[in-house]
């Protein structure tokens, strides 16, 4: 079986989550089968550590070209994308977002074609779409038409079967995993010089993050207890959020991290008093899976996803209700025997999620579809 991923995401976020899932999908690939399978893809990856090792791997040698006018630009990259497509004629696509780098849809196919669903965030927060509605539309027209829906969650099923109940047939859930490993890592402590102790928050902040709700309950506190830092992994602040810490007074009491490695992540997952996760929408929940995994406590939203990610191994509360989250950091750093059996609970509940189950998964939907 020939198996033809379509590399979109890469051009378009090539460090976030969704392009993790498909280097570590594709590595894991050829633990889960027994028959040959090789691959190819309409873009380079491997953008970071990991890198899928699998030898099995063909690169497309067709290129993306950059010049103006764009337009022009585009349909030359597309043409170059169809042609190497076709050279390796694979048994079935699946598609890394909702177009192509081909310009095809799954109409244009003559091959069956898988798309994963991520979430439902653009039909449920409409006004964050600043492409005018462009997101929805390619995404409903993608998966009207797609032979299979690789729904991340239960929660995203559900979400996405509220908004279009025809497509109930397709959607089945394969859940994420955590490429970290269960390793108490300490790689990288000299170089990160971390403030000790801290609480730790990863990610975008933006909208339905709820970022604000950590600053105000970091603040509150940090007036009980100043020794205490909060460490940020993520974009560099924006100006607002840095009038917000500054009217706050926790210049000195706050670290971010902009560009870290995968190991000097999993090292600030591991160190942490806590791991804070205030998200008002999640498709999955990756951080609080890597955090368990990487031995940190949880304490984490009970909306949407995330209840079902960390099960009973995380504090969980209200993420419009910042006392509920102060309250929560208040109990971690007073009862060191509460982390430690949160720590032991994240264990437990990580180990359930594994990249190879869920490329087992995801290959029993290839042969079906592909009839192998």
């Amino acid at each position: 079986m020939h198996i033809h991923y379509d590399g979109t995401i890469f051009s378009y976020w090539p460090w976030g989550g969704v392009s993790r899932y498909f280097q570590a999908l594709i590595e894991a690939l050829p633990a889960a089968q027994s028959e040959p399978v090789s691959y190819s893809m309409t873009a380079d990856f491997g953008i970071g550590e990991i890198r899928p090792r699998n030898p099995l791997l063909q690169l497309s040698n067709a290129s993306t070209v950059h010049f103006r006018p764009g337009r022009l630009s585009r349909r030359i990259s597309q043409s170059n994308w169809r042609r190497a497509s076709k050279k390796f004629a694979p048994d079935l696509w699946h598609f890394s977002y909702y177009w192509s780098s081909t310009g095809w849809t799954p109409c244009d196919i003559n091959q069956p074609v898988v798309v994963t669903v991520w979430d439902m965030i653009h039909e449920k927060f409409p006004q964050m779409d600043s492409t005018t509605g462009f997101v929805q539309e390619a995404k409903r027209k993608c998966m009207n038409q797609a032979d299979a829906l690789l729904c991340i969650s239960e929660h995203t099923r559900q979400d996405l079967l509220e908004i279009y109940p025809d497509l109930e047939a397709k959607a089945r859930v394969i859940p994420l995993a955590s490429h970290f490993s269960r390793v108490k890592p300490s790689v990288g402590k000299d170089a990160l010089n971390l403030p000790h102790p801290y609480f730790l928050y990863v990610g975008q902040r933006q909208a339905y993050k709820n970022f604000s709700v950590v600053l105000e309950a970091f603040r509150q506190l940090h007036a009980q207890h100043p020794t205490i830092s909060l460490c940020a992994v993520g974009p560099i602040f924006t100006e607002a959020e840095q009038r917000q810490i500054s009217k706050y007074g926790l210049e000195s009491s706050i670290t971010q991290f902009h560009n870290v490695t995968d190991s000097q992540l999993a090292t600030l997952y591991g160190d942490c008093l806590a791991f804070v996760y205030p998200s008002l929408y999640e498709g999955f929940g990756l951080p609080p899976l890597e955090a368990m995994t990487c031995g940190a406590p949880v304490i984490a939203s009970n909306r949407t996803s995330i209840p079902e990610v960390v099960g009973d191994a995380a504090l969980l509360f209200d993420p419009e209700d910042q006392s509920a989250l102060l309250a929560h950091m208040q109990h971690v750093v007073e009862t060191p025997e509460l982390r430690v059996a949160l720590v032991q609970k994240g264990y437990a509940r990580a180990a359930l999620f594994s990249w190879q189950r869920t490329a087992e998964q995801t290959l029993a939907v290839y042969r079906e579809l592909a009839k192998f």
